[in-house]
């Protein structure tokens, strides 16, 4: 077991210690996750954090807390800062309370036990809805007590995909059919089925030319027709990716950069919540092309996504 906080003993000896445990006793979730490649680390936390090739039983970020614990209390395994803590705790004639960051979907419980440490009795708990800060109160005591914070997962609708997770992913935690879509039978196809199979494709990188074609203008006036490329990325738009990009050619067939159209980006950033962007294909007044051709922006590999085989963006330059 791991515990870590602020150890006092506090107002008249009604509480004499207050901990702080991840994940209760045992250090395991109460709720299912998703965890495809089953080391024991949501593969929601493992997409957002960059995570997924970390050790569970190492602390990464050196705060204390081993990765299986970050993954199970929501916080960032590369940031010290980023650890579940107690905040504030303050007694007064209604009881002891205790006050902490919270993430949403997590289940958080204030617990208390004799000086045996072993018989446990939850206080109060909740499972943080809104805000970032939760507080939970144990009631007056004329004996001694221990008092724990325990943080666990929920998954209150039981699709297999807990509160937390859901939150992350757009859906429903208290509906098991909350994505919208149906499966191949024509019925609503349940949220851990549709989560599991969008995360199959998670940053996989497509181009496509969703405007196709594009005509030069005359000299001395502004293109009116654009050609457009579209980069989507497959999965759930969890993590910022920076894909890279490169053109077509040179060679006969091709267009000319700079001669042709204007420049094409040799980049392109994904933030967080965007699944596809756009490129337009500026064309240029070039009188000596007198033949159609092609300007193609292509994928060039990268991390932390992968590459759909045979996409690239092809929009002819007239």
């Amino acid at each position: 077991m791991s515990t870590y906080g602020r150890k006092s003993v506090v107002h008249a000896s009604l509480f004499l210690a207050l901990l702080l445990i991840v994940g209760g006793a045992p250090l395991k979730s109460s709720a299912a996750m998703i965890d495809l490649n089953a080391n024991s680390m949501s593969d929601v936390w493992e997409q957002i954090f960059g995570a997924a090739a970390l050790s569970p039983g190492v602390d990464t970020d050196s705060d204390g807390v081993i990765n299986r614990l970050e993954s199970l209390a929501g916080t960032n395994p590369f940031d010290s800062n980023s650890v579940p803590k107690i905040s504030m705790s303050a007694y007064s004639t209604n009881g002891f309370s205790v006050s902490m960051p919270c993430v949403l979907g997590k289940q958080y419980q204030l617990q208390s036990s004799d000086a045996s440490l072993t018989n446990w009795v939850t206080e109060s708990t909740l499972v943080a809805r809104s805000g970032t800060i939760v507080t939970l109160v144990a009631s007056p005591s004329p004996t001694a007590k221990f008092l724990r914070m325990s943080i666990s997962d929920v998954d209150t609708d039981g699709d297999g995909v807990n509160d937390w997770e859901e939150y992350q992913l757009g859906l429903d935690p208290f509906q098991p059919f909350s994505n919208g879509q149906l499966d191949g039978a024509g019925q609503p196809m349940d949220d851990y089925a549709y989560a599991t199979g969008r995360l199959g494709s998670q940053n996989v990188i497509t181009i496509s030319a969703t405007d196709p074609t594009t005509m030069q203008p005359d000299p001395g006036q502004s293109a009116s027709d654009l050609g457009v490329i579209t980069v989507s990325r497959g999965g759930f738009a969890l993590n910022a990716i920076t894909v890279n990009l490169g053109i077509g050619g040179p060679g006969a067939g091709f267009a000319t950069e700079g001669v042709d159209h204007l420049a094409l980006p040799r980049s392109m950033i994904f933030p967080v919540g965007v699944c596809s962007k756009t490129i337009n294909v500026i064309p240029l007044a070039n009188t000596n092309r007198t033949t159609t051709v092609v300007a193609m922006s292509q994928v060039l590999p990268g991390t932390g996504y992968t590459i759909q085989a045979h996409m690239s963006g092809l929009p002819p330059v007239v």
